[in-house]
Protein backbone atom coordinates (compact mmCIF):
# COMPACT_ATOMS: atom_id res chain seq x y z
CA UNK A 1 0.00 0.00 0.00
CA UNK A 2 1.27 3.47 -0.88
CA UNK A 3 1.82 6.32 1.54
CA UNK A 4 -1.39 8.42 1.54
CA UNK A 5 0.64 11.63 1.66
CA UNK A 6 2.60 11.76 -1.57
CA UNK A 7 3.09 13.97 -4.65
CA UNK A 8 0.21 15.02 -6.87
CA UNK A 9 -1.32 12.84 -9.59
CA UNK A 10 -0.15 13.50 -13.18
CA UNK A 11 -1.74 12.63 -16.52
CA UNK A 12 -1.03 13.47 -20.16
CA UNK A 13 -3.91 14.73 -22.34
CA UNK A 14 -4.65 12.21 -25.10
CA UNK A 15 -5.48 13.09 -28.73
CA UNK A 16 -8.96 11.54 -28.58
CA UNK A 17 -9.82 13.77 -25.59
CA UNK A 18 -9.64 16.95 -27.70
CA UNK A 19 -12.89 18.62 -28.77
CA UNK A 20 -13.95 20.66 -31.81
CA UNK A 21 -12.43 23.79 -30.21
CA UNK A 22 -8.97 22.23 -30.15
CA UNK A 23 -8.69 21.75 -26.39
CA UNK A 24 -9.57 19.20 -23.74
CA UNK A 25 -13.26 18.26 -23.91
CA UNK A 26 -15.20 19.00 -20.73
CA UNK A 27 -15.93 15.31 -20.06
CA UNK A 28 -12.23 14.48 -19.98
CA UNK A 29 -11.47 17.04 -17.28
CA UNK A 30 -13.78 14.91 -15.12
CA UNK A 31 -12.06 11.73 -16.32
CA UNK A 32 -8.69 13.08 -15.18
CA UNK A 33 -10.17 14.10 -11.81
CA UNK A 34 -11.72 10.64 -11.57
CA UNK A 35 -8.32 9.04 -12.17
CA UNK A 36 -6.81 11.26 -9.44
CA UNK A 37 -9.62 10.21 -7.10
CA UNK A 38 -9.02 6.54 -7.92
CA UNK A 39 -5.34 7.05 -7.04
CA UNK A 40 -6.36 8.55 -3.68
CA UNK A 41 -8.75 5.66 -3.00
CA UNK A 42 -5.92 3.21 -3.67
CA UNK A 43 -3.57 5.21 -1.40
CA UNK A 44 -5.96 4.98 1.55
CA UNK A 45 -6.06 1.22 1.13
CA UNK A 46 -9.38 0.77 -0.65
CA UNK A 47 -7.86 -0.61 -3.87
CA UNK A 48 -9.38 -3.33 -6.09
CA UNK A 49 -8.28 -6.15 -3.77
CA UNK A 50 -9.80 -4.40 -0.76
CA UNK A 51 -13.06 -3.75 -2.60
CA UNK A 52 -13.33 -7.40 -3.64
CA UNK A 53 -12.39 -8.75 -0.21
CA UNK A 54 -14.33 -6.31 2.02
CA UNK A 55 -17.25 -5.51 -0.31
CA UNK A 56 -16.77 -1.80 0.46
CA UNK A 57 -16.14 0.96 -2.04
CA UNK A 58 -16.49 4.71 -2.42
CA UNK A 59 -19.35 6.22 -4.40
CA UNK A 60 -19.52 9.81 -5.61
CA UNK A 61 -22.56 11.68 -4.28
CA UNK A 62 -21.96 15.13 -5.81
CA UNK A 63 -19.46 16.79 -8.13
CA UNK A 64 -18.93 20.43 -9.12
CA UNK A 65 -16.48 21.49 -11.83
CA UNK A 66 -15.25 24.99 -12.60
CA UNK A 67 -13.39 25.39 -15.91
CA UNK A 68 -10.87 28.24 -16.08
CA UNK A 69 -8.12 27.67 -18.67
CA UNK A 70 -7.73 25.58 -21.81
CA UNK A 71 -5.60 22.45 -21.85
CA UNK A 72 -4.18 21.25 -25.18
CA UNK A 73 -3.30 17.82 -26.53
CA UNK A 74 -0.12 16.28 -25.17
CA UNK A 75 0.09 18.52 -22.11
CA UNK A 76 0.81 16.75 -18.84
CA UNK A 77 -1.39 18.17 -16.10
CA UNK A 78 -0.95 17.79 -12.38
CA UNK A 79 -3.92 17.24 -10.08
CA UNK A 80 -3.45 18.45 -6.53
CA UNK A 81 -5.96 16.96 -4.13
CA UNK A 82 -7.03 18.25 -0.74
CA UNK A 83 -9.32 16.68 1.80
CA UNK A 84 -11.56 19.52 2.92
CA UNK A 85 -13.67 17.55 5.38
CA UNK A 86 -14.62 14.07 6.49
CA UNK A 87 -16.81 12.23 8.89
CA UNK A 88 -17.03 8.52 9.58
CA UNK A 89 -18.80 7.80 6.28
CA UNK A 90 -18.08 10.66 3.85
CA UNK A 91 -15.25 12.72 2.42
CA UNK A 92 -15.22 16.17 0.81
CA UNK A 93 -12.44 16.44 -1.81
CA UNK A 94 -11.10 19.41 -3.71
CA UNK A 95 -8.98 18.88 -6.84
CA UNK A 96 -7.00 21.52 -8.75
CA UNK A 97 -5.79 20.72 -12.27
CA UNK A 98 -2.56 22.61 -12.89
CA UNK A 99 -0.95 23.19 -16.30
CA UNK A 100 2.85 23.11 -16.71
CA UNK A 101 2.87 26.94 -16.75
CA UNK A 102 1.35 26.92 -13.24
CA UNK A 103 -2.10 28.05 -14.35
CA UNK A 104 -5.09 26.44 -12.67
CA UNK A 105 -7.01 24.97 -15.61
CA UNK A 106 -9.92 23.56 -13.66
CA UNK A 107 -11.10 22.69 -10.17
CA UNK A 108 -13.44 19.97 -9.01
CA UNK A 109 -15.15 19.52 -5.70
CA UNK A 110 -16.62 16.16 -4.73
CA UNK A 111 -18.52 14.60 -1.87
CA UNK A 112 -18.12 10.85 -1.68
CA UNK A 113 -19.35 8.13 0.66
CA UNK A 114 -18.11 4.75 1.80
CA UNK A 115 -20.59 2.11 0.61
CA UNK A 116 -21.23 -1.46 1.66
CA UNK A 117 -21.71 -2.96 -1.79
CA UNK A 118 -23.83 -5.87 -0.49
CA UNK A 119 -26.67 -3.38 0.09
CA UNK A 120 -25.65 -1.12 -1.41
CA UNK A 121 -25.84 1.25 1.54
CA UNK A 122 -23.67 3.95 3.07
CA UNK A 123 -21.46 2.62 5.86
CA UNK A 124 -18.56 3.69 8.04
CA UNK A 125 -15.00 3.58 6.75
CA UNK A 126 -13.00 0.68 8.19
CA UNK A 127 -10.23 1.56 10.65
CA UNK A 128 -7.28 1.40 8.21
CA UNK A 129 -8.72 3.66 5.48
CA UNK A 130 -10.14 6.01 8.13
CA UNK A 131 -6.73 6.40 9.78
CA UNK A 132 -5.17 7.30 6.43
CA UNK A 133 -7.98 9.75 5.67
CA UNK A 134 -7.48 11.36 9.07
CA UNK A 135 -3.75 11.75 8.30
CA UNK A 136 -4.61 13.50 5.04
CA UNK A 137 -7.14 15.70 6.80
CA UNK A 138 -4.61 16.69 9.46
CA UNK A 139 -2.22 17.72 6.68
CA UNK A 140 -4.86 19.67 4.73
CA UNK A 141 -7.07 21.26 7.39
CA UNK A 142 -4.45 23.85 8.36
CA UNK A 143 -4.40 25.26 4.82
CA UNK A 144 -6.64 28.18 3.89
CA UNK A 145 -10.04 27.24 2.47
CA UNK A 146 -9.79 27.22 -1.36
CA UNK A 147 -11.28 30.34 -2.91
CA UNK A 148 -13.24 28.30 -5.45
CA UNK A 149 -14.62 25.73 -2.98
CA UNK A 150 -18.25 25.75 -1.90
CA UNK A 151 -19.59 27.57 -4.94
CA UNK A 152 -23.15 27.08 -6.15
CA UNK A 153 -24.18 26.70 -9.77
CA UNK A 154 -26.29 29.51 -11.21
CA UNK A 155 -26.34 32.91 -12.83
CA UNK A 156 -25.56 35.72 -10.44
CA UNK A 157 -28.08 38.15 -11.88
CA UNK A 158 -30.12 35.73 -13.96
CA UNK A 159 -33.88 35.57 -14.04
CA UNK A 160 -35.74 32.55 -12.83
CA UNK A 161 -38.61 31.44 -14.99
CA UNK A 162 -41.58 29.39 -13.98
CA UNK A 163 -41.60 26.42 -16.33
CA UNK A 164 -44.85 24.89 -15.09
Amino acid sequence: MRDPIQPAFRERVQADWIDYNGHLNEAFYLLIFSHATDELIDRIGMDAGYREREKRSIYTLETHILYALEVKQGVEVEVRTRLLDLDGKRIHLFHEMVRPDGGIACVSEMVMACVDMTGPRVCAFAAGPMERLEALFERDRVLPWPEKAGRAVGLRKGRRQDIS
